[in-house]
């Protein structure tokens, strides 16, 4: 397994993973409508960084950084194969996002949004150390409102 920048090719193969437009806005926030596609992708990729963990051509986990204040960005778009759940490749994004981010970047501070009953999703950045600084409630795609998390970690550029 690698992480590697992002590739047409493993966009293909993301854009099939969310099934509905829930699984949707549940991996993509808001921004995104379902059916994904490449093209879609890509323009959310644009203006940041987007990481892939590969193991030979087949696509494990993808996740994007956006530049989002001076010494901050914010990771997004956090999401392992379906068929792969389960196994820690969630940690092992999360954890190369944050290397990532403060070593290549050399940014000082991460932030993100989570929606709340995504429970696997938030009880991980709690485990990486992010704390929550504030929610709101947004529409989902079927008009239920789900709560948003927004959290934050500071990194420390020396470790």
């Amino acid at each position: 397994m690698q992480f590697i920048a992002s590739i047409p090719n493993g966009l293909v193969q993301l854009a099939s993973w969310p099934t509905n437009a829930q699984e949707t806005q549940l991996f993509a926030g808001p921004n995104l409508s379902w059916p994904l596609s490449v093209s879609k992708l890509l323009d959310s990729e644009q203006g940041g960084w987007a990481r892939m963990l590969i193991d030979g051509e087949q696509l494990l986990g993808y996740c994007q950084l956006k530049p989002c204040s001076k010494g901050s960005i914010r990771l997004c778009r956090v999401i392992v194969h379906p068929q792969h759940r389960r196994q820690g490749l969630g940690r092992l994004l999360i954890a190369h996002a944050i290397g990532f981010a403060r070593d290549q970047l050399r940014v000082k501070r991460m932030e993100l949004g989570v929606y709340q009953h995504n429970q696997i999703a938030f009880n991980r950045y709690q485990y990486f150390g992010f704390k929550t600084i504030h929610q709101s409630t947004v529409a989902s795609n079927d008009g239920s409102q789900w709560t948003i998390v927004e959290m934050e970690k500071h990194l420390d550029l020396h470790g």
